[in-house]
């Protein structure tokens, strides 16, 4: 539901050529689905006894949804031949930073909670 909104917020900013109306929610939405959401999805994997994989699987979302949502945002303004305002950077150093994120954040969660139970199992003993 949240990265639906994420989606949402960034097309829309693209395809107005002004950021500033839909910025406020899309910015605290992007904080909470690259930055917060990859650990505690990779705890969630661990603790459940799933594996590492499903947890990098998911530390990929980020990076894959908003590259879909700026492509996306990109063709609806090309179509309504709607200016663009042009980015600092390229899109493939966002794309990997948010990659670089949501992959380590996945990971260090799940390698985190694995610790935790493993480390309370040998407590229990």
């Amino acid at each position: 539901m949240v990265a639906v909104l994420v989606l949402v917020g960034l097309t829309v900013s693209v395809v107005a050529g002004d950021p500033r109306p839909s910025a406020a929610p899309y910015e605290a939405v992007l904080v909470a689905v690259v930055f917060a959401g990859p650990p505690v999805v990779g705890g969630c994997c661990a603790l459940s006894e799933g594996g590492l994989l499903p947890a990098v699987g998911l530390g990929v979302v980020p990076a894959a949804g908003w590259t879909v949502a700026v492509a996306v945002g990109e063709a609806v303004a090309t179509l309504r031949s709607a200016p663009t305002t042009p980015a600092d950077s390229p899109v493939w150093v966002f794309v990997l930073a948010f990659l670089v994120v949501g992959v380590g954040g996945s990971v260090g969660g799940f390698l985190s909670a694995r610790g935790g139970v493993l480390a309370w199992r040998r407590v229990r003993r």
